[in-house]
């Protein structure tokens, strides 16, 4: 696989001109210039009577012509999706300005543009009167709250002292003629049973009575001390509710110009009629040129290839003195490397030979860094490859 040349016997094989060609493939005895391979299109190209590779292609020059393609795309689809639109409300237009930027311009017909200007200026109002306010605000938030006015909140204790009193008195109001009764009953009847103070039974009698009449005062004072707790827990609330009442009666007065301030700024907004929508054009997709251009300098390369296993069969029944073919980087000029590989790491290449004609193969300088096996040097001093081991 790949081309060498000899111009002349003593040239670059040295003295193997006449070896490396035994069958005269080159056309000429001892010597010369031969290629195999085949172009793109299956047939030979001839320049200076040399068969050559199929030429590469040119891969930055299809990148920029997919480029190309794609922005037109993108600005086809940009015109498609800047449609002019007419409603009853009114139209919308598009222009393309010389540096190719788009302006969209919404016209409303004229009762719409009457509404429009009505709100406008209904607008202005608002904000007119907003900013008479807005030095009525400033005034008044911008000085501290006066709390010196606020109603004080009392222990209770005072409406405790008056509940309990009342609450006893209305007790002992009652517990003092109902026992000043008990009592006069029950010394009458000791009496009449003959008893008289200072007799033990009687001395007993009276002491329970009047046991039971102190215990009848202390329930009684025990209710009122209840009451009188429920009553300044009462009125404690009473007078903080009447606190917080005040307090919000403060701040409602200072932030109400706010309020008002707020409520004009908030009015009503200005509306724009709603253009119906509509469904967006997609992009066209963009030709894959480097993927196309690929396949075919692929294919370019498989009949190069055939051709060139072809011919080498050929040679091997009367080359065997030939296993390793001529292809030092030293010995080429414009190399040109292909995104396609002979083997992992080994590109394809073409070039021209420095003492004339064009060649495609590997170059021995990259085989030799991944299979040095392949790779042998001559007597010349230039390094040869084992083709045969490449395809193997």
């Amino acid at each position: 696989m790949g081309t060498w040349s000899d111009p002349t016997s003593s040239g670059f094989l040295g003295g193997y001109g006449a070896a490396m060609d035994p069958l005269n493939i080159g056309g000429r005895p001892g010597g010369g210039t031969w290629s195999t391979g085949a172009d793109v299109a299956g047939a030979n190209q001839e320049q200076g009577g040399k068969k050559n590779t199929p030429a590469p292609p040119d891969y930055m020059g299809l990148a920029n012509q997919m480029g190309d393609i794609s922005q037109r795309n993108i600005e086809a689809q940009t015109a498609a999706n800047r449609p002019d639109m007419n409603t009853p409300w009114g139209s919308t237009d598009w222009t393309k300005g010389a540096d190719g930027t788009w302006t969209g311009n919404v016209s409303l017909s004229p009762e719409q543009q009457s509404i429009f200007d009505q709100q406008q200026s209904l607008q202005a109002g608002r904000t007119g009167l907003a900013n008479t306010l807005l030095g009525s605000a400033s005034d008044t938030l911008g000085t501290q709250a006066d709390w010196s006015g606020l109603p004080a909140i009392g222990s209770g204790m005072e409406a405790r002292n008056r509940a309990e009193d009342a609450i006893y008195g209305r007790a002992s109001s009652r517990l003092d003629p109902m026992w000043q009764q008990r009592e006069d009953a029950t010394r009458t009847r000791l009496y009449n049973q003959g008893l008289r103070e200072g007799d033990a039974a009687y001395d007993t009698a009276m002491g329970n009575m009047g046991r039971e009449r102190t215990d009848a005062y202390s329930q009684a004072m025990n209710s009122a001390i209840a009451g009188g707790g429920t009553e300044m827990s009462r009125q404690f609330g009473q007078d903080l509710q009447g606190r917080q009442q005040s307090i919000a009666e403060i701040l409602q007065q200072r932030g109400s110009t706010l309020n008002e301030l707020q409520a004009l700024l908030s009015g009503q907004q200005v509306g724009m009629p709603q253009m119906p929508g509509f469904m967006g054009a997609g992009q066209a997709q963009t030709p894959n040129l480097l993927g196309a251009a690929g396949q075919t300098y692929g294919a370019g390369l498989d009949a190069y290839n055939a051709q060139q296993a072809q011919t080498q069969g050929l040679m091997q029944g009367g080359m065997s003195l030939l296993p390793f073919l001529l292809s030092d980087e030293r010995l080429k000029t414009d190399i040109r490397r292909l995104p396609i590989e002979a083997l992992p790491g080994v590109p394809y290449a073409s070039w021209k030979w420095k003492a004339g004609g064009h060649g495609f193969g590997v170059i021995a300088q990259d085989l030799e860094k991944v299979r040095p096996d392949l790779v042998v040097r001559g007597a010349d001093g230039y390094l040869r490859v084992n083709y045969d081991g490449i395809g193997s």
